[in-house]
């Protein structure tokens, strides 16, 4: 609310608020962003929404256009335009309803476990005052945006670039992401300028660094799916054969493969990728690649996969099974074949043993009936 209130009315109950809520469908949503050149909008509770999927929505707010529809007359719909901030509260993340490709977690900048106001009675006395007194400073802030003039901007714009973007962690997304905070660094000095404020640009940019440092590892899409794929395989570990051992699992997904500081998982190409799809990541090849290039992959050549023998020429019937169709001419069969630190495993072992200890417990049954 008092993000908003420097343009126009915050108070959720008015008509002409400028705060919104998730409850709405997709489209009604992507059209009331039309025309909105700066105006920032808040959209509240994203839990209210019951889509399970926002991805393409989260893509159109940040690029500002709206979806290709037709009319009743099967004429092409005009699209929507828009260039502002909207700011979405709510008590899950709004990644929990996106794929997880690491393009939507640099178009979205995400804060969680903030204390924005000292207490609840300083939240409150902020709500009384800005919903009688609104919509001023705004106008101040614009006219002076046209008094500096669109040349100083974009040098104070490109002066803040480089400072962000040397001091926030280094990653492939850094040049990118330093441009979206460039824009907030660049608004502070001007806001100061033209509010006679004091807002502390070296607070908010360590406060930014600090957020970023967090949201840097969840971008990295091969790091968060080899974390993701190791749950999987202790939770499946009995879809796997042990090497040296003979046994037939009813769901074999591949081998197990023990080595002095390491164990490989060789998995079948088609598993795997059913998986990575089944949990939120699309494009495989980003995965592997990742895989490859971090060293968590045992290949062959310039290959990401490997071909591994899961199954003796005896066994052709087992092998058939495992593979759902037909069994190729050569012994071993396509995989991807992940490298797993023992004591990774060791410890997801435990903790997964510690879960089941604890679900298993007859007192803890009888207490929660």
């Amino acid at each position: 609310m008092l993000a908003v209130s420097a343009f126009g009315d915050p108070n959720p109950k008015s008509p002409n608020s400028l705060v919104q809520d998730w409850s709405s469908t997709a489209n009604s949503i992507i059209e009331s962003f039309d025309g909105n050149k700066g105006i920032p909008i808040v959209l509240d509770e994203l839990s209210m929404n019951k889509d399970k999927e926002l991805t393409s929505m989260y893509y159109s707010i940040v690029a500002g256009k709206g979806k290709g529809r037709l009319t009743d007359q099967i004429q092409q719909r005009k699209k929507g335009t828009w260039a502002t901030t909207v700011l979405s509260t709510g008590e899950i993340s709004a990644f929990l309803r996106a794929n997880e490709n690491g393009g939507v977690k640099v178009r979205i900048k995400e804060y969680s476990n903030v204390y924005w106001t000292k207490s609840a009675k300083n939240a409150d006395n902020i709500r009384g005052v800005i919903q009688d007194n609104y919509g001023h400073a705004g106008i101040i802030f614009v006219e002076h945006l046209f008094k500096v003039g669109l040349e100083k901007i974009e040098h104070l714009w490109k002066k803040w670039k480089n400072r962000v973007e040397n001091a926030l962690p280094q990653t492939e997304y850094t040049s990118r992401v330093a441009k979206d905070y460039a824009v907030i660094m660049a608004a502070t000095t001007l806001a100061n300028e033209a509010l006679g404020l004091n807002l502390s640009e070296e607070n908010i940019l360590d406060f930014i660094v600090e957020h970023e440092e967090k949201a840097s590892v969840n971008r990295n899409t091969g790091r968060v799916a080899y974390e993701k794929i190791k749950q999987i395989i202790i939770e499946h570990q009995s879809n796997f054969r042990q090497d040296g051992q003979i046994s037939f699992p009813q769901k074999c997904w591949g081998k197990v493969i023990y080595h002095n500081d390491f164990v490989e998982f060789a998995i079948l190409k088609h598993i795997l990728e059913q998986q990575l799809m089944e949990n939120g990541f699309e494009n495989i090849n980003t995965v592997t690649n990742d895989w490859k290039k971090d060293g968590l992959l045992i290949t062959e050549g310039d290959r990401k996969t490997k071909r591994t023998k899961i199954c003796t020429e005896e066994e052709k019937e087992f092998r058939e099974k495992m593979l759902g169709g037909k069994v190729p001419k050569k012994a071993e069969d396509t995989t991807y074949n992940l490298k797993i630190p023992k004591e990774e495993i060791e410890d997801l072992l435990a903790r997964r043993r510690t879960a089941e200890s604890f679900c298993n417990d007859p007192d803890i049954e009888q207490e929660l009936g």
